[in-house]
This record gives C-alpha cells, structure tokens and sequence, in this order.
C-alpha cells in the first residue's frame, strides 16, 4: 500500500487520472441526482394537475347538471303556462256557450232572463222603465225548407248583426228560440222610445237578404210590453210582449 502510494506520488499522471474519475463520478452522480428531482417534480407537477382537472370536471358535470335541472323547470313550466292557457280558453268557450246562441253569437235564453232581472233592480233604484220587444219571424221553416238549413242559418245571422245596428251599447239582443228573438231596452225614459227601436227594425227587415246569389225577404212579427206598466217579473214581461203579437 505504501509502495502503491509512493509509486502514484511519484507518478502525477496517475494521480491526476485517479482524481479525475473520482470527479467524474461525482458530478455523474449529481447529474443523476438532479434528473431524479426533476422527475419528481414533474411527478408532482403532474398529480396535481390530475387532481385538479378532477376538481374541474366534478364541478363542470354540478354545472350541466344545474343546466339541465333549469331547463327542465323552464320546459316544465312553458307547459304549464301552455296547459293552463289552453284550460282558460276552454272554460271561456263553455262559458260563452252557456250564455250565448251558438249560431247567432247573441244571448241565449238563460242571459236574457238574467239581465232582464238585473235591470228590474236597477231601473227600481233608479225610477226607470224597461223596454221588451219580442219578435217572432213569420214562416221562418219554408226558408229553410225551400234554400237549406244552411242558407237559413245564414239568414239569422245576418238577422241577428241587423238587429244589433239598431240598438244601443247597453242594450241587449237574444235569440229565445229557433226564430224568435227578444230585444231588451233598459232604462227607458217613455214608451215611445221602444217605438223607435221597432221603426229601425223595420227598416232593416225592408231590405231583402243576400246568401249565395239568392234573394231572401224575412216578415216578422212584433210585441212589446214595457215595465213596470205591463208586468213587474221578468218571465211575466216576455209573456206580455209574446201575447201583444198574437193580439196585435
């Protein structure tokens, strides 16, 4: 060992080269030292990207889930606005189908009953008469009969947008029957002014009916009663303005 010494003592080269890989080796080791680091680093580097793109997704999938809940509800509640407009629309319809004439589109029966009620009242507080005019149309089925329901139903609505020309906004037109019609005048200052109504409907039944290129003349037949003078109920004052036709 000594020999071996004194022999690297006396032989730089020998020593240099020893020296030199032992160097070598050190700065190897700490090349494979700082790889190693940096393998870890960008291990680590990378695990949390992981674990952050985790974090990304779970929030992205509670985000289209919130979007597809919201959607839902908004779907949701267009149907509901969609059912219930429909809902509103059909209680509409029943509605005016109880009080209204299919065909004509003017009170029925049952509407003219009422305000004719609602009017007595009013015209008791107020001091005022009420005007009935009933109006039968003479022979009405050969119409039918000779042109066809159809023309015939053509004929009472034209009738019925006639009789409506010759009144008032507050007063109301009725279809009573399959060709009787009853006009209602609240508030009349005298008599005379349902007189006046009957010489407006007078002129428009003058004028001849036009359905399809057929020319079609209507009679009709008229009554009147006037509250409180001719009756005081409202079932009573029809039957008077009925019983003035057959006694006119």
């Amino acid at each position: 060992m000594a020999m071996q010494m004194g022999q690297q003592l006396r032989n730089p080269s020998a020593a240099e080269n020893a020296y030199g890989m032992t160097r070598e080796t050190e700065n190897r080791n700490t090349q494979d030292s700082g790889k190693f680091d940096k393998a870890l680093l960008l291990e680590q580097a990378l695990r949390r990207l992981e674990q952050q793109d985790r974090v990304l997704t779970f929030f992205e999938q509670k985000w289209l889930a919130a979007q597809n809940d919201v959607q839902l509800l908004m779907d949701s509640q267009a149907r509901t606005k969609d059912r219930l407009a429909r809902l509103t629309e059909r209680a509409r319809h029943l509605y005016r189908t109880a009080i209204h004439d299919e065909l004509t589109g003017l009170a029925n029966r049952r509407l003219l009953v009422n305000r004719l009620g609602h009017a007595i009242a009013q015209a008791d507080r107020n001091n005022k008469k009420i005007g009935v005019i009933f109006l039968d149309l003479h022979d009405f089925k050969r119409i039918n009969e000779q042109h066809g329901r159809d023309v015939g139903d053509q004929v009472l609505q034209q009738f019925a947008r006639r009789l409506e020309s010759c009144v008032r906004g507050g007063d109301t037109v009725g279809r009573y029957g399959a060709d009787e019609f009853i006009i209602l005048l609240p508030e009349v200052l005298r008599p005379r002014n349902v007189e006046t109504v009957l010489e407006k409907i007078r002129a428009k039944l003058a004028k001849p009916f036009l359905v399809d290129s057929r020319v079609i003349h209507l009679v009709a037949d008229f009554g009147t009663a006037v509250y409180p003078n001719d009756a005081r109920l409202p079932h009573d004052l029809i039957k008077r303005a009925d019983a003035a036709i057959k006694h006119g």
